[in-house]
């Protein structure tokens, strides 16, 4: 093997090694008043659970006292969360008009 194959080896090598040490961030949390997180982490594989305060929902989901949804996310290497954080949104209303 000749010196230029074994420096493109090396070479070679060493920028697998930077590639699989590349830090992987997703975008930070929302701060939602009506939603709780276990955790503010968002760094590569981490999972953050959460859950929405008393008059509060995830759209889709079950709004009944006592019945309360907590949902999971995880940072993935694409540097997204995976589901996507859900909003909470009021489920308190008058006859025609959201209280919250």
């Amino acid at each position: 093997m000749g010196v230029m194959q074994r420096v493109a080896r090396v070479c070679l090598r060493q920028l697998t090694s930077v590639m699989w040490l590349s830090v992987v961030y997703c975008p930070p949390l929302p701060y939602w008043s009506e939603t709780q997180f276990n955790s503010t982490n968002n760094d590569f594989l981490s999972v953050v659970t959460y859950w929405c305060n008393d008059g509060y929902a995830f759209k889709g989901y079950s709004s009944k006292p006592g019945n309360e949804t907590v949902l999971s996310s995880m940072c993935i290497a694409s540097k997204q969360w995976y589901p996507a954080v859900l909003d909470c949104q009021c489920t308190l209303r008058t006859i025609n008009q959201s209280i919250c």
